[in-house]
């Protein structure tokens, strides 16, 4: 432990109630802390180290540990993490309320807010089978006001087996019969709101599933007040009522999985793939749009579905639906009022 400074925080109040928390430190490291017990079956764990500060009055720069693993033997189960932080973490509002006498306590605590956490190389066991393992997954925040105008959420390689799903086995089977014995996914979201025009945009969520495919979603949400949504109850859902849409765009570029899904369900029809394909293909022939809006769509999708690329699905409107008026109405109805275009790019 390396300079510590004890005192109470300035903005703590004095008096009965008041927190004696140090005011000031400036780094405590911890290395090598680990538990063996007596009996082979009893949970033991390991944490090579610990390490944490500067704390300044409620506010705790960085929180860092490494090489942690648990072991549960008599459930079969283990958890291994090589390091995890915490960045930028503000307890200051929540140490104010703790202090504050019973009677003047709000019932619900401020939560702290935080500038970045992340986790690298975890590895899961379950009494299913595993392991369960991810890369890295993090979280960003940029706060405005106290806002979190900017948030950035990523996990990168998120590799789960198809044994981990015996105890669904239709989730099971379906991995399987795409010819897969796992499922590895990488998935982001980039969020940020404009505190000028109240606007909120999602830019992209991704979620690219290796060797499948790839969905891209970009949206546009107007009149979002984000301070009311944070207060929760009744202002949250008088914002939500106000709320537009302004536009969107999803797009998905297939890797392999339109493929992987004829071929399972023709399977189950006993005939090939491509006879599968064609059929399909008839079908499409001899529709109608029942989107008046978009009456080309039996021609994308079956040129989609024949030559499976790039499907992408536009919605702009001549000006911002409210979210209420979304579900209004027929499906047909919705697409006109959205401006929903479809188009097929070849790979």
């Amino acid at each position: 432990v390396t300079d510590v400074q004890l005192g109470q925080s300035p903005e703590a109040p004095v008096g009965r109630n008041a927190l004696g928390l140090p005011s000031s430190v400036a780094a405590i490291a911890v290395t090598g802390v680990s538990h063996t017990p007596a009996h082979p079956d009893e949970p033991r764990f390991r944490v090579g180290s610990v390490t944490l500060g500067p704390w300044r009055d409620g506010r705790l720069d960085s929180f860092r540990v490494s090489d942690v693993g648990f072991k549960y033997p008599s459930a079969g189960g283990s958890l291994d993490l090589k390091s995890a932080f915490v960045l930028g973490l503000d307890a200051r509002r929540l140490l104010a309320w703790l202090a504050l006498p019973d009677g003047k306590r709000p019932d619900v605590p401020p939560a702290p807010t935080l500038d970045s956490v992340g986790f690298d190389h975890v590895s899961v066991m379950s009494p299913d089978g595993g392991p369960v393992t991810l890369d890295h997954l993090g979280a960003q925040v940029s706060w405005q006001n106290r806002l979190p105008v900017g948030q950035i959420l990523t996990i990168h390689h998120l590799h789960v087996p198809a044994s981990l799903l015996a105890s669904k086995p239709a989730m099971r089977q379906a991995v399987i019969a795409f010819g897969r014995d796992a499922v590895d996914t990488d998935f982001s979201v980039n969020m940020g709101w404009d505190p000028v025009t109240h606007d909120l945009h999602f830019a992209p969520v991704e979620i690219v599933a290796d060797g499948l495919g790839r969905l891209t979603l970009d949206l546009t949400v107007g009149n979002f007040d984000l301070g009311l949504m944070q207060q929760g109850g009744d202002a949250a859902v008088g914002s939500l009522i106000v709320t537009t849409f302004k536009s969107g765009r999803l797009v998905y570029e297939d890797h392999s999985l339109v493929g992987r899904v004829l071929a399972a369900v023709a399977a189950t029809q006993r005939m090939s793939g491509d006879a599968l394909r064609e059929q399909l293909l008839a079908s499409l022939a001899r529709m109608k749009s029942p989107l008046p809006s978009v009456p080309r769509l039996p021609a994308v999708l079956a040129a989609f579905l024949k030559n499976p690329g790039t499907l992408t699905v536009t919605a702009k409107p001549a000006a911002p639906v409210p979210m209420a008026m979304l579900g209004v109405g027929a499906p047909a109805d919705t697409a006109a009022r959205l401006g929903v275009g479809i188009t097929a790019t070849a790979p």
